[in-house]
């Protein structure tokens, strides 16, 4: 994009805040002492100022204080530096302490970094998916959720109580509030996420949790572990904690994915609706004619010339939130810098302490930065994205997000736009289709993850009505957004949980699988997952829930796996399954030898058989491998033989 401003040897920068004096720059070099309160209102967008957040609570501020070496001696220079500790996990602290002490904090002994805490954005922009996924069908048959524990992790769940009165939410929901504010605050969005979970599951038990942090999500992971908790559902993204393979440390989204997924609780997560937000690519410098500025390389203009920053349309009014991340996670010395322009090009917008992390002196900061910037000309403005080398080999793949702007940003990437903790490999992810027509919302979040691995894992509902956001009966103008389709999936789960209460999280999830409708290519791709899930026959019961073998079938040891040629242990028999199919029921503690096999019929339980057109060509039938006390095989079409 010529023209916008011209490259010299030497350029001057001057920090944007009214508060503090603005350091010289030489070289087009930014001076690395900048403190981390530098233009405090850069942070408006992401959840109040650090200057007005001091205000509020007497002169104190709340950030994460990430150490190296002894835990003790870290907790020794936040206490000289007048701080205290709040919460502690993995090598940070959660910290308050006042302002004016941050620079301070910075430089003492065993401090890696300082940061803002970034908070979490809801993923949103009587639901019709009740109808569109089939769970009419399974509350028609007495299936509506018990025994199901399903919590909502949000941000805010303004109008609960009207809710209640209305209908719209249980009077029984549990609440867990870890937010600093009271549960009923912080706007609609988790009201309306618990309101399509009650629709879907009206008879599971719902609790409601507000977190304000990654410190907040891993305490209520204890805390759902404690509850005996199946389902988590959580349609919120997270920034700058992991590099997108679900490999963080804590505290984090994904660490704290993983830890519940590792605790048995099956983790629902909005995929993101990200696909104009994104940015990818490898590393590519570039440096201007007449300059010692190394810059990323974007893409060519209209005009031929190698483009090195990145535009979006910021509304009057609107703030623009930009982050950066790249490889080497967690840890790394390789050291972007991120910075703000408009046209004129004479100084930057902003930049922020956080636009200028320290990642090469002292070594080991994390490969991240964020600039905010409010829009306060009066009129819409272009603004521009640059990403500069301090001091740089290789490093590797870059990834920015960017919010509050107007349209797709410039140069936009919708692959990889999966958001944090959806791309975890210890969450499903859910993108979004409009419920009136199955069609893939343009901003849902698409795979694949950072690591190779298919992103979405499903799609489901959005734009349906709930109380909280309204909506038209057959328009899909109600909850928009990935936030609206995880509690679909959510509540879906609790249902077959309720079908199947011995299955495992992963026999649930496969249970979705088994019920999705494929939308895209032939099986998993990265926009659909495996498709959107619309609930069939109700699934077979585990061997524990039919006791008795079926009358007249032969007795132990006598049943033959012919596809495999071995004899079914002893103790095995066969039992009819609520939806007219047949398990083979093996003894407890035996293994299922296979997870396809072949038997001869018998015609006295041919008539027990449903869709026999389904079997394989060259006669086997696919069956699935249950988990549990009794290890069974399940057939949609099974065939038995006799030794």
């Amino acid at each position: 994009m010529p023209g916008r401003r011209i490259w010299s040897t030497s350029l001057a920068i001057v920090v944007v805040g009214s508060l503090l004096s603005s350091p010289a720059v030489a070289q087009g070099e930014p001076e690395r002492s900048v403190p981390i309160e530098v233009n405090r209102d850069s942070f408006d967008g992401v959840g109040g100022s650090l200057a007005e957040a001091a205000r509020s609570n007497a002169g104190n501020v709340t950030v994460r204080v990430d150490y190296t070496g002894r835990e003790t001696a870290a907790r020794q220079s936040v206490g000289n530096a007048g701080g205290r500790v709040l919460a502690s996990e993995g090598e940070s602290f959660k910290v308050e302490m006042p302002l004016a002490a941050l620079r301070g904090l910075e430089r003492a002994p065993g401090i890696a970094s300082v940061r803002q805490m970034i908070p979490p954005a809801p993923l949103a922009v009587q639901s019709q998916g009740v109808g569109t996924t089939g769970a009419n069908t399974w509350h028609a048959l007495g299936l509506t959720g018990i025994g199901a524990k399903v919590a909502v992790v949000d941000f805010g769940f303004a109008g609960r109580l009207e809710a209640v009165t209305s209908g719209d939410l249980p009077g029984n929901a549990i609440t867990k509030n870890y937010c600093s504010n009271p549960l009923e605050s912080g706007g609609a969005h988790g009201t309306a996420v618990a309101e399509i979970i009650y629709d879907i599951a009206p008879a599971a038990q719902i609790y409601l949790v507000c977190v304000d942090d990654e410190f907040d999500l891993e305490a209520f992971v204890d805390y759902a572990i404690a509850q005996g908790i199946d389902i988590i559902n959580h349609s919120g993204a997270w920034f700058l904690s992991d590099r997108g393979d679900g490999t963080a440390q804590a505290p984090s989204a994904s660490n704290a994915a993983r830890r519940a997924d590792e605790a048995g609780i099956l983790w629902v997560a909005a995929a993101g609706n990200y696909t104009q937000d994104h940015w990818k690519g490898a590393w590519k410098p570039y440096t201007p004619p007449n300059s010692n500025i190394t810059l990323q390389r974007f893409g060519t203009n209209s005009s031929g010339s190698p483009d090195f920053d990145l535009s979006a349309v910021v509304p009057s009014g609107g703030t623009l939130s930009v982050f950066l991340k790249w490889d080497n996670w967690p840890k790394t010395t390789e050291d972007l810098d991120l910075y703000l322009w408009d046209l004129t090009g004479t100084e930057p917008l902003n930049y922020g302490s956080d636009g200028f992390r320290d990642q090469a002196s002292p070594p080991g900061d994390f490969p991240g930065e964020q600039v905010i910037w409010t829009n306060t000309t009066g009129s819409d403005k272009t603004v521009f994205i640059e990403v500069r080398a301090y001091s740089v080999t290789n490093p590797g793949e870059l990834d920015l997000l960017v919010f509050g702007h107007r349209g797709p940003i410039e140069y936009q990437v919708a692959t990889g736009s999966i958001a944090d903790p959806a791309f975890s490999p210890h969450t499903v992810a859910v993108g979004a289709a409009c419920f009136a027509n199955n069609q893939i919302e343009y901003f849902s979040s698409l795979g694949p993850t950072i690591d190779g691995r298919i992103k979405p894992d499903f799609v489901s509902a959005d734009g349906v009505i709930t109380r909280a956001f309204g909506g038209t009966a057959g328009a899909c103008d109600g909850f928009i957004g990935t936030s609206a389709s995880a509690p679909h999936i959510s509540g879906l789960a609790a249902l077959i949980m309720h079908a199947a209460p011995n299955w495992t999280p992963d026999r649930v999830v496969k249970g979705l699988e088994d019920y999705s409708l494929d939308l895209g290519p032939k099986g998993k791709d990265n926009t659909f997952g495996f498709g959107n899930v619309v609930l069939g026959a109700v699934p077979a019961e585990d061997c524990r829930a039919v006791p008795t073998p079926v009358t007249g079938i032969v007795g132990p040891g006598t049943i033959v796996d012919t596809y495999n040629g071995s004899a079914i242990p002893a103790g095995s028999y066969l039992a009819k399954n609520n939806d007219g199919s047949l398990s083979l029921c093996i003894d407890p503690g035996t293994p299922a030898s296979a997870a396809s096999a072949t038997f001869v019929p018998l015609s006295f339980v041919t008539t027990n058989l449903i869709d026999p057109l389904r079997q394989q060509p060259d006669g086997r039938v696919p069956c699935l491998v249950g988990k549990g006390e009794s290890a069974f095989l399940r057939c949609r079409t099974p065939r038995f033989g006799v030794a």
